[in-house]
């Protein structure tokens, strides 16, 4: 086994972890760092810039780093200098913690390295320095640091000068072929390097590599990776695009899985069902119809539309809305939503009063939602399922007849991708989201969804005893449990739109 990633990567999670600061949001930096090291940035522009470095505070102690990195540069982006180049050097130390190289570089953009102080360019070169060992550059990290750095706080220079006889060890190791010692186990290391039997087998992971669900495939990875390298899990990541779900499974088991995540594919997870036996446990990435038949071993989770339809229908029940208007597409998709809705409205003393299945593809839509809208007498709610698109053009229909009414939906009238100016049509409406967009309104996955999925089924594999003891997991697609016939179900958190910005909001 080749040791180097390894050392690489323990030795920056335990400098990082050492000494990266948590950033509080008012005040001055002090002369003399306390026991933890605080570092305290200039005041941002704003209440928000504050808000979003105490939140990004909280996610890195929390352990969440690649949230807390996201958080610390959108702090950074809406701050003034010098507070805005020393909060994205911190979101850029936190990305090497994942590690995240593509982060880190995504990051660098932000920042002018001609026009820092004195101490964010020592940080700004160690940060490259980790950049370089992550590339196993340790040459290029020597230069990068081969200088003298003055009147730098005492956490900067001790990590500076560790870093320097890592990138000097990992230079000798590349050059010599001699295998080193790890370094020791500190306390804060603990979390990410203790090992326990499940962690010496590899964690099977059966995504597609290729074809057209390639890019489905490779954002669930990225998920699962991201939370398999804070613990040091290794990954087998089976290319499901070929082979049936049995022949797949028959391979991870002859790898020394102790445990297997996907397929995404729904006929994949039918030749699993049809087996009789499973001797390791599967979590796959979507489920098959209900009540088909499965072996003991085999658990569904995914993004299930109808949970979000059937936290609409109890909350609104639950607030005294008990009649409904439903607007849903003409689709299986659009029956899907309105039985989910309608039939756990009605068990909670609701009444559907008035049902518009309208087309998928229209020109006209105002039309239709005016002339269906004409009698609102006994409406108390409507419940709206639509893509992003059918959304901008429904909701505004709606509130150019009736400003009062509450409108739901599911997530589905969001991309999750930030767009203010086409979003502002959206707001006021009440919509399910996932913690992991409410927390990273600003992201750079092809499918933020995905890999929040991603990750989420990485952390049920980690507490998967306690969840089926009936605990939940607080998870970045919801709070998850898990229900007597193996499905994980989800609930989410109520968002809405100001200014064509998502907002959470208590509901």
């Amino acid at each position: 086994m080749n040791k180097l990633p390894i050392l690489c990567y323990i030795f920056i999670l335990s400098i990082l972890l050492s000494g990266c600061e948590t950033l509080p949001s008012e005040g001055t930096i002090p002369s003399a760092a306390p026991k933890i090291p605080t570092i305290v940035s200039n005041s941002p522009t704003n209440t928000t810039g504050a808000d979003q470095i105490k939140r990004a505070n909280q996610l890195y102690q929390q352990g969440r780093y690649q949230e807390a990195s996201y958080a610390y540069y959108n702090a950074g982006i809406a701050s003034r200098p010098p507070a805005r180049s020393r909060l994205i050097l911190q979101a850029i130390e936190l990305a090497a913690i994942i590690p995240d190289t593509a982060l880190m570089e995504k990051f660098y953009k932000s920042i002018d390295p001609r026009h820092l102080s004195n101490e964010n360019t020592a940080r700004y070169d160690y940060t490259k320095a980790l950049f370089s060992l992550q590339k196993r550059q340790p040459h290029i990290a020597l230069d990068i640091l081969n200088q003298k750095y003055t009147s730098l706080s005492s956490g900067l220079s001790k990590k500076i000068a560790q870093t320097r006889r890592r990138a000097q060890q990992q230079l000798n190791l590349g050059t010599e072929a001699k295998p080193q010692p790890l370094p020791p186990v500190t306390p804060q290391m603990t979390p990410a390097t203790s090992q326990n039997t499940n962690q010496q087998q590899p964690l099977a992971v059966l995504l597609p590599k290729q074809g057209i669900m390639k890019k489905i495939g490779t954002q669930l990875f990225e998920g699962i990776r991201t939370g398999a390298e804070r613990n040091t899990t290794r990954l087998n990541w089976q290319d499901s695009s070929q082979l049936d779900g049995t022949t797949l499974y028959n391979q991870s088991l002859a790898h020394g899985a102790h445990f297997i995540i996907g397929p995404f594919a729904k006929s994949k997870i039918a030749s699993l069902a049809s087996n009789g036996n499973l001797p390791i446990p599967v979590l796959s990435l979507n489920y098959i119809p209900y009540g088909s038949k499965k072996p003991k071993n085999l658990y569904e989770f995914g993004l299930l539309p109808e949970d979000e339809a059937i936290q609409v229908a109890y909350q609104t029940a639950k607030k005294g809305l008990k009649k409904a208007l439903v607007i849903i597409p003409d689709t299986q998709w659009g029956l899907r939503m309105e039985t989910a809705f309608t039939r756990n409205y009605r068990a909670q003393g609701g009444i559907t009063q008035k049902l518009l299945r309208y087309p998928k593809q229209s020109t006209d839509y105002v039309s239709l939602v005016s002339s269906f809208m004409s009698n609102l007498d006994n409406i108390e709610m409507i419940f709206l399922a639509a893509s992003p698109s059918q959304a901008r053009q429904i909701y505004p229909a709606i509130r150019a007849i009736n400003t009062t009414l509450p409108v739901y939906a599911t997530s589905h009238i969001y991309s999750g991708k930030s767009s203010p100016a086409t979003n502002t049509a959206l707001d006021g409406i009440l919509f399910t989201e996932i913690p992991y967009i409410l927390n990273n309104p600003i992201n750079t996955q092809v499918y933020p969804r995905l890999y929040a999925l991603g990750l989420d089924a990485y952390n049920i594999t980690q507490q998967f005893s306690k969840l089926k003891k009936g605990q939940s997991l607080n998870g970045h697609t919801g709070m998850i449990k898990i229900q007597a016939n193996g499905q994980f179900h989800r609930i989410l958190q109520w968002a809405s739109f100001k200014n064509g910005n998502i907002i959470s909001t208590h509901h």
